[in-house]
């Protein structure tokens, strides 16, 4: 994490570890540095690094005294990753919850993936539905 002049925050993500969160261009997530956490949008920007989108926090609240790079940890902020339709099927029934849950980290990614490289809404609404009936089996 990159505090600037009281101004700004920036979060980097090292492509190693980028590949261990990616869903898809931008990923929500939950990051924890110096005792303060936050959530944010992670996305691949090009760069080397991938980095965060908008952070609206002030640098001031890590009682630090100068700009400078700090570590921090971040873990993907699930609820917020899941779109509305799934989390909501998902909710409702706790047999689909606990086979949603047991699957990996990695396979929930992909599944995500999947639902939200779609462009059109109706798409995605499908995909969602079909989520739901794959992991009720």
């Amino acid at each position: 994490m990159r505090l600037w002049q009281n101004e700004s925050i920036v979060v980097f993500v090292h492509p190693r570890e980028w590949k261990k969160i990616s869903i898809i261009r931008w990923v929500p997530v939950v990051v924890t540095s110096r005792g303060v956490t936050f959530t944010c949008q992670l996305g691949n920007g090009g760069e080397f690094y991938s980095c965060s989108a908008g952070i609206d926090l002030n640098p001031k609240v890590f009682g630090v005294p100068t700009h400078g790079d700090y570590p921090a940890t971040a873990r993907i902020d699930w609820p917020s990753a899941t779109p509305d339709l799934l989390r909501t099927g998902l909710d409702s029934d706790p047999k689909l919850l606990a086979s949603w849950k047991s699957l990996s980290s990695s396979e929930v990614r992909s599944r995500l993936a999947f639902i939200l490289r779609a462009r059109r809404t109706d798409v995605i609404e499908k995909r969602q539905l079909a989520m739901l009936r794959s992991i009720s089996v």
